[in-house]
């Protein structure tokens, strides 16, 4: 594959085995081609002070810690770079949601790289999160939580316009029909 000097640069930091897994399915892919580059994650460090990769795969299969360990570090050596990281199948929830909150742009287990590594790298080198929709309904849930108060739950209430309590249904309907329709529902804590 020959790839011109301004080509994107794609970090593996993980095992040789995943760096040759990824070179070979981006190889096959209709991405553009890129200049890839691999380190363990001992070495990661001066990976990015030396390549400014566009986009890393950061292999945390074998260690989630230590990979939620070194993600500060890649965004202090290359702040422009977006991680991916690459999990096992069953990768907790609350690993994901930390390595978000942590800089990582996206998840991808290792068994859909064939299928998505693509896509997943040419979405985040976009700027965009690459997730699944189940972790994607974690973060909703979690934003929920943290937003809503802790002693109120925020419920609606349909405030009725002119109609007067009791009437029947067939007149309520009628008065929606010359344009005195229902006020706004509002939002009440009780």
């Amino acid at each position: 594959m020959k790839t011109s000097p301004h080509a994107p640069c794609v970090a593996v930091i993980g095992a040789p085995a995943v760096l040759r897994r990824c070179r070979a399915i981006l190889a096959r892919s209709d991405a553009p081609p890129a200049v890839f580059r691999g380190a363990g994650p001992a070495n990661a460090a001066s990976l990015l002070r030396r390549y400014r990769p566009g986009a890393i795969l950061l292999d945390a299969a074998p260690s989630p810690v230590q990979a939620l360990a070194l993600l500060p570090t890649i965004r202090r050596l290359s702040r422009a770079s977006r991680v991916i990281l690459i999990g096992a199948t069953s990768t907790l929830t609350a690993f994901l949601l930390e390595a978000l909150r942590r800089g990582a742009c996206g998840h991808l287990a290792a068994r859909d790289l064939r299928l998505w590594l693509a896509t997943a790298v040419s979405t985040v080198a976009r700027g965009e999160a690459w997730v699944s929709r189940h972790l994607a309904s974690a973060i909703v849930a979690e934003m929920r939580r943290q937003l809503a108060p802790a002693h109120t739950t925020p419920r609606l209430r349909l405030i009725r316009g002119r109609g007067e309590r009791g009437t029947s249904s067939r007149r309520h309907r009628s008065t929606h029909r010359r344009g005195t329709a229902p006020a706004l529902t509002k939002e009440c804590h009780e």
